[in-house]
């Protein structure tokens, strides 16, 4: 890896729908944990956050959800896309929105 916390999520394992909706328990779902000293990759499941925690770390909750709705784009000269999705429909007619960059068939998340 270049950056330590940047990592290619291939398009095929990219939640499109909730877990229960996919047939799998909320605490069943996939953990990728990378270690903070060697940035060693391990994949585990939700269940299993427990292993990882140590006194005087912080979670941080991300609440948000995003409506079944996603705008793709390409640029076909660089090889470019781009895949966003909508969140929150605002009072100023403006759209909170996820915006996730990809190449090939790959999602960067950063």
């Amino acid at each position: 890896m270049s950056k330590p916390f940047t990592f290619l999520l291939p398009a095929e394992l990219s939640a499109k729908e909730p877990p229960e909706r996919r047939g799998i328990a909320r605490d069943q779902v996939r953990l990728m944990v990378i270690n903070r000293h060697n940035f060693q990759v391990e994949h585990t499941r939700f269940n299993a956050i427990g292993e990882f925690l140590r006194p005087g770390d912080l979670l941080v909750f991300n609440t948000s959800c995003t409506l079944p709705a996603a705008l793709d784009s390409c640029d076909t000269q660089v090889g470019q896309c781009l895949e966003i999705r909508l969140a929150q429909h605002l009072p100023d007619n403006s759209w909170l929105a996820l915006i996730l960059c990809s190449q090939a068939n790959s999602v960067a998340y950063a």
